[in-house]
């Protein structure tokens, strides 16, 4: 299950699609292979720039036996101590936007990884023209 958290001003009326464009897990012996490619599209209906910030997770273990390669992020800042991808973006009026991020976890099979579901977050800044 996904979950979208939304931190959007007022009256913002930013236009957010997110959406799991591929998902496979599969098993090769002991090793459990979940590759994810996930599509965030934006869009910006006024006649403003407006600015966001997005940030997605990713999953991350301190455990060596969990990795994570990461194929695509589409130019984000990667925070590894919070495990998010960030972008920090300038939509001009009416522009659309599509962010891409793709990453394979491998893990042995029988562990259980908590948080493997992603979390989108974005911020608003006040409209105002840049």
């Amino acid at each position: 299950m996904d979950t979208l958290y939304l931190s959007v001003e007022r009256n913002i009326k930013v236009g957010i699609n997110r959406s799991i464009v591929f998902h496979n897990v599969y098993t090769n012996g002991k090793t459990i292979y979940d590759t994810r490619t996930i599509n965030i599209k934006l869009s910006n209906p006024w006649k403003k720039n407006i600015r966001l910030i997005v940030e997605e997770m990713i999953p991350n273990s301190k455990d060596p036996k969990v990795q994570l390669e990461l194929f695509e992020n589409s130019d984000a800042d990667i925070d590894f101590n919070s495990n998010r991808l960030i972008w920090n973006l300038e939509l001009k009026p009416k522009e659309i936007r599509n962010l891409e991020v793709k990453y394979k976890v491998v893990y042995p099979q029988g562990k259980q990884i908590i948080g493997i579901q992603n979390v989108l977050q974005i911020q608003t800044y006040k409209r105002k023209t840049l």
